[in-house]
């Protein structure tokens, strides 16, 4: 079973006539949330089920994963990245925004502001991350020798899937940010106004001219990394220099110290695109396309080494499909061996192209030569089998209720 992630989802959790289904130690699982995971689950998936039952399989499915938070909140030697939170909050918020237009629709939506909005995705990303660290700590529990390999191979070589298709291949992708233009605008502004700053201009004077605020006091994990590396670093009354964070570029002033808080107030100036810019970038890459053509593949590639490009590029070698972007691998799919894509735009503004230098086709895996793919489902298998054990004797211990 998979859990899916769905906008409805997240809106379901604020409707006051939402049904609990359940209640697993101090959490509750919500109607909606069974609704939505599995009209999610049905748009995947081409095998027909019984409504009912399916209904039943995930929420069997959402308490289980319930009970792994429940035991991995226990366990004090799990620490969860912050960043990593960060990342998944802000991806998800971005959505967010993007489906209702800004982030004051967000917040009128739902009749929350924006800190309580971020809270709830906060936590959830925080237990997502610390179950799955927990079931990995449980999998260092479980190893499989050379006979487990054999043994699995022998059983069920007649119905292993196919190995993934490999393409190896190069990927040139530029974005706003990997050309510079916006950068650099949004750079000139911050730079001009901490040197106005710098020679006694009010830092409030600014805030109706660019985003930004008071901060109040916050603990470190509330806002993006690089932000808070340079806030918590500085002496009080200090104004940082422009920082760069994936917000935009940040001038800083701390106000106060307080313990493990901090009281700051930033002044943001957002890297803006415009219409010249993403038509410049096209043409940018459109021209490296044609220096690719008539230098040939060692020039080409060398590029990549040489110039900024964005987080897509780089040289693949037997790369599995199934790691490919999927922008990238529709790409790819349509492109001959040895031969260039045409220009490719993505969502955002930014642009692709690649060169297929080779791909394997799926087969049949062959226990010699596949060795490592076959030890993978070796111990893929067997720790499904412990983890379901291990659940079995483990969830009675904690609380757990289901409505009808």
């Amino acid at each position: 079973m998979i859990l899916f992630f769905s906008f409805l989802v997240f809106l379901g959790v604020f409707f006051p006539s939402d049904r609990v289904v359940a209640v697993v130690g101090d959490n509750p699982i919500l109607e909606s949330s069974v609704n939505e995971q599995v009209a999610a689950y049905m748009q995947v998936s081409n095998e027909s089920q019984n409504l009912d039952s399916l209904k039943r399989n995930i929420l069997d499915y959402l308490i289980e994963q319930e009970v792994f938070t429940y035991f991995a909140k226990k366990d004090t030697l799990l620490v969860v990245d912050p960043s990593q939170v960060d990342a998944v909050v802000g991806e998800r918020l971005l959505f967010f925004k993007n489906q209702l237009g800004s982030v004051g629709a967000l917040e009128d939506y739902f009749g929350l502001d924006y800190r309580g909005i971020k809270k709830h995705l906060e936590d959830e990303a925080y237990n997502m991350f610390l179950s799955d660290m927990f079931k990995r700590k449980l999998m260092s529990y479980v190893g499989v020798s050379k006979q487990d390999v054999l043994d699995f191979y022998l059983t069920y070589k007649d119905s292993l899937p196919l190995t993934p298709r490999l393409y190896s291949y190069s990927c040139f992708h530029k974005n706003l940010l990997s050309s510079g233009g916006s950068v650099k605008r949004a750079e000139g502004q911050a730079l001009e106004v901490f040197s106005k700053i710098s020679t006694g201009a009010s830092f409030e004077d600014f805030y109706a001219l660019f985003s930004g605020g008071d901060l109040n006091y916050f603990r470190r994990g509330t806002f993006v990394q690089e932000f808070e590396e340079v806030a918590f670093s500085l002496k009080k009354g200090e104004v940082s220099p422009p920082v760069l964070s994936p917000l935009g570029f940040h001038i800083i002033r701390l106000n106060d110290r307080l313990g493990e808080k901090i009281n700051a107030s930033h002044i943001l100036f957002e890297i803006k695109e415009t219409k010249e810019d993403v038509v410049s970038l096209k043409k940018e890459l459109g021209f490296l396309r044609g220096s690719c053509l008539e230098g040939g593949v060692f020039y080409c590639d060398s590029l990549l080494k040489t110039t900024s490009f964005g987080d897509l590029s780089g040289v693949f070698s037997f790369a599995p499909e199934n790691v490919i972007n999927f922008d990238v691998l529709s790409v790819l799919k349509e492109t001959s061996e040895k031969k260039y894509s045409e220009i490719q735009q993505l969502e955002g503004g930014s642009f692709f192209f690649v060169r297929v230098d080779s791909l394997v086709d799926p087969k049949a895996p062959d226990l010699y030569e596949y060795w490592g793919f076959i030890e993978g489902l070796t111990l893929e298998n067997k720790f499904n089998v412990f983890l379901k054990d291990w659940y079995e004797q483990n969830k009675n211990k904690v609380y757990i209720k289901v409505f009808n």
